[in-house]
């Protein structure tokens, strides 16, 4: 009885330590001198994608056959929907807890992740992780839908940031980034969806801060502005 529990338990396990990383991060991250003294541009990729879901989820909620026509389905991806591969991540087979969680998530992660590697670079950390995860979600949980997938691949990249080396960070930030891979890691160990797209996340974000740090005329450690240009930690605000 107790070995069939053990797996369980290192799934919750598991789960809190990434739910809890990507839940303290942001708001740890927002105390940081080079992120408070900033002016925030608008996340306007954020805003973006986060309403169109609302908007794909609403009718969901008006039309049942909206989830239908688009979650995880493995006899329509076979038939050829191949927009199955992505669009889950628009609509939440679980109802009103998975909307709450995964769009207060993505408000709360999303301008954060937004503000350190810009918009173009959100979108591909939004999609791309979600597309592993989905790809995952095939194999491992084939009928579901949620965008808690594109969520983790913003989860990832904090991670990255938090543990990319030549940066002044308190040590607690970066615990947290390491607490939040191992989780993951974890997750994929037991076949959880989330976590191939943390990982997915977190390897994209650190080969963008790799080609940032090998650029000689962009510092190591950057901050978007969100108007085409790129600040150092270093720079006055």
């Amino acid at each position: 009885m107790f070995a069939a529990s053990l797996p369980r338990a290192m799934h919750t396990v598991a789960g809190a330590a990434v739910i809890y990383a990507a839940g303290s991060s942001p708001f740890l991250l927002y105390r940081l001198p080079h992120l408070r003294a900033r002016k925030q541009a608008f996340p306007i990729a954020t805003v973006v994608v986060l309403a169109g879901t609302a908007i794909v989820t609403g009718l969901q909620l008006i039309y049942p056959e909206v989830l239908n026509a688009l979650r995880r389905n493995p006899s329509a991806l076979s038939a050829g929907e191949w927009w199955r591969l992505i669009t889950p991540i628009f609509v939440q087979a679980d109802g009103w807890p998975q909307i709450m969680f995964n769009f207060t998530g993505i408000a709360l992660v999303g301008p954060v992740v937004e503000r350190i590697y810009g918009s173009r670079r959100w979108l591909v950390l939004y999609f791309v992780p979600a597309l592993a995860g989905e790809i995952a979600g095939y194999a491992w949980s084939p009928y579901g839908a949620g965008s808690s997938l594109a969520l983790a691949g913003l989860v990832g990249s904090l991670f990255a940031w938090l543990l990319w080396p030549n940066r002044q960070l308190p040590v607690v930030t970066r615990l947290l980034g390491a607490l939040g891979l191992t989780g993951a890691v974890a997750l994929a160990l037991l076949r959880d969806i989330h976590g191939p797209p943390v990982i997915a996340g977190a390897c994209i974000a650190a080969l963008m801060l790799w080609r940032d740090s090998r650029e000689p005329d962009v510092p190591p450690v950057m901050v978007h502005t969100g108007r085409g240009g790129r600040r150092s930690d270093e720079e006055p605000a």
